[in-house]
């Protein structure tokens, strides 16, 4: 099957039936199905509504601890639901080694779907929600393996009514029902990110297990339309301040799609309609952006945290590369394409044509820290240059009153070198300093980054013989912070920059 890699553990659970034909009639005569479907609905509803009240908070709460007995009941329950929807026909032999029937799901049940629902998306337990898998997982595997037998049926009186098979044809098998119904779910709304990951892993096993992943009602190429368009309208979940919060929905949307470009290798050319005049995106280049756009200073301070990409987490976006990585399988448009977009989002990051970085190059040991604060790099002994820039960008006043001043960018070398003269008689590279502290005080308040590089600062800063600060030396702390006062004072107040407002509480005032 197109969904057999990767599957979740739960896959391999193995259910055996009512071999007693006289058991199975008992238990269609009661309806015990039902019942045992309803049983497990109101303890996963019970633990749901445990939960909400427990909360107490505008935030969701986390998984609470499963009740053993809780889930024993679950799990015996829905083994015994299985058993006898695979049991034997009425009128077998007790103890006979008659093969069991195909799944069939219980009739005087009343909504598949809301069982399903209630089960897989409202159910707080990520136990109780495996072992629905389990149990639902089973009625299609069998159902599946019903649909292509091995053998025909024996002659005599176990076989089939004549219009049996007519009968049977009209009605949908419990697969197509399942995977019906847990489509008309999409999008689940209202939904905890957390809660949709047992839901989507089953959906994508049943898709999976379907001939070509194509239902009677819906091919491929539709549901593959519908998943897509689900994807590019799904908002962004995940933030970079929260790396455990994983948009299981998007996934979801991520795997399925990728198991129906497997089964169906032509809709990898299929154009993304994005509404303009030039036909649509392509698919590629609309999985690019969800992967590796990033946002404008403007649309990340107005959004926030929530700011593009979609796939921020490593689960996320390990689906997304798997998604292009099978776009690109075997088609060689869209292999070019994906590269010429790898090297160009490389070329933008390293700045230059020469790429930068080894082989070796980790992003994720370069991502801002979760605490939501910017290093500066140790140079080699610049822990004294690191600790002061650090101490006097958490003070408010000084901070706000460098990001506002309105500084020119230094002119190049070559302009630089006639007026040095003039400049290294005062104070020297004050302007230059003035301009470096302003955009290493950006970075710390907006980069993305882990730490940023001080060499600039380094660079533009001159001591008293015009020379640039050695990395390799060792400074005192109390002379550098009295130096680095004097070239701000004169970048400042020296004609090199419009004078701003005045900063409340005297911040750019040298400290008694």
């Amino acid at each position: 099957p197109a969904g057999a890699r990767d599957e979740p553990r739960w896959t391999g659970r193995r259910f055996a039936p009512l071999r007693d034909a006289s058991l199975a009639a008992l238990a269609a005569e009661v309806a015990l199905s039902a019942h045992l479907m309803g049983l497990v609905r109101h303890i996963a509803l019970a633990e749901a509504a445990v939960c909400a009240e427990a909360s107490g908070s505008v935030d969701p709460p986390p998984p609470p601890p499963a009740a053993e007995e809780d889930v024993h009941i679950v799990r015996e329950a829905l083994r015994l639901l299985v058993a006898c929807s695979h049991s034997p026909a009425e009128g077998g032999a007790a103890g006979s080694a008659q093969e069991p029937q195909a799944a069939r799901l219980p009739a005087d049940l009343p909504s598949l779907r809301e069982w399903v629902a209630a089960m897989l998306l409202r159910c707080r337990v990520p136990e109780v929600r495996e072992e629905a898998c389990a149990a639902l997982y089973a009625l299609a595997r069998d159902d599946f393996a019903a649909e292509h037998p091995s053998s025909p049926p024996q002659a005599g009186g176990g076989g089939a009514a004549p219009g049996a098979s007519a009968a049977s044809a009209r009605v949908p098998s419990p697969l197509h029902a399942l995977v019906g119904e847990m489509l008309s779910l999409l999008p689940p709304t209202g939904v905890e990110a957390s809660r949709s990951e047992q839901f989507f892993e089953l959906l994508r096993s049943l898709v999976g297990r379907c001939p070509s992943c194509s239902l009677p009602d819906l091919p491929a190429a539709a549901l593959f339309a519908r998943l897509l368009q689900l994807q590019q309208s799904h908002p962004v979940v995940e933030r970079r301040d929260a790396p455990e919060l994983v948009d299981h929905e998007l996934v979801g949307y991520l795997r399925l799609m990728r198991v129906l470009l497997r089964a169906q290798p032509h809709l990898k050319r299929q154009p993304v309609d994005a509404g303009g005049a030039d036909g649509g995106t392509h698919l590629v280049v609309a999985i690019f952006d969800d992967l590796f756009r990033l946002p404008s200073v403007e649309e990340a301070r107005r959004i926030g945290a929530l700011t593009p990409p979609q796939c921020k987490t490593p689960r996320c976006r390990a689906a997304a590369l798997a998604l292009l990585a099978e776009l690109a399988e075997r088609e060689p448009a869209n292999l070019s394409l994906l590269l010429e977009m790898l090297l160009a989002q490389q070329l933008s990051r390293s700045g230059h044509s020469r790429v930068s970085y080894m082989w070796h190059y980790a992003p994720a040991m370069h991502e801002k820290s979760r605490c939501g604060y910017v290093g500066l790099k140790n140079l080699g002994a610049t822990c004294y240059l690191n600790s002061l820039v650090q101490q006097l960008f958490l003070i408010p006043e000084f901070r706000a009153a460098i990001l506002a001043l309105q500084i020119e960018p230094p002119a190049p070398a070559s302009a630089t070198d006639a007026a040095s003269d003039l400049s290294a008689a005062d104070e020297p590279g004050g302007g230059d300093v003035l301009y470096y502290l302003q955009a290493m005080f950006g970075y710390l308040h907006e980069s993305e980054k882990r730490w940023y590089d001080t060499r600039d600062f380094c660079g533009a800063f001159r001591d008293c013989e015009n020379l640039p600060l050695n990395p390799s030396v060792q400074m005192d702390v109390d002379e550098f912070l009295n130096m680095l006062f004097e070239k701000l004072e004169a970048g400042v107040g020296g004609g090199g920059a419009p004078q701003p407002p005045p900063p409340r509480h005297g911040a750019l005032r040298r400290p008694r």
